[in-house]
């Protein structure tokens, strides 16, 4: 699954799907990743794991401690 939310991350998990991040404010840099490097990751069963978790670490770390809209 891809996402730009915790909630689709929440989504992904309870699908027991895996998970691509969008990162917020590096969407283009997110797609070339993804277009680069992760979508071959995934056909050759290498996403899973310490690379898909180094991309969700990145992601988490980047959300803001509240929404834009709650400041």
């Amino acid at each position: 699954m891809v996402g730009d939310a915790p909630g689709d991350l929440q989504a992904a998990r309870a699908a027991g799907a895996l998970f691509y991040p969008v990162v917020p404010g590096k969407e283009p840099e997110s797609w070339k990743r993804f277009y680069n490097e992760a979508f071959d990751r995934f056909l050759k069963g290498q996403f899973a794991g310490g690379y898909e978790k180094k991309l969700i670490t990145e992601f988490e770390n980047s959300l803001p401690g509240k929404p834009p809209w709650e400041k």
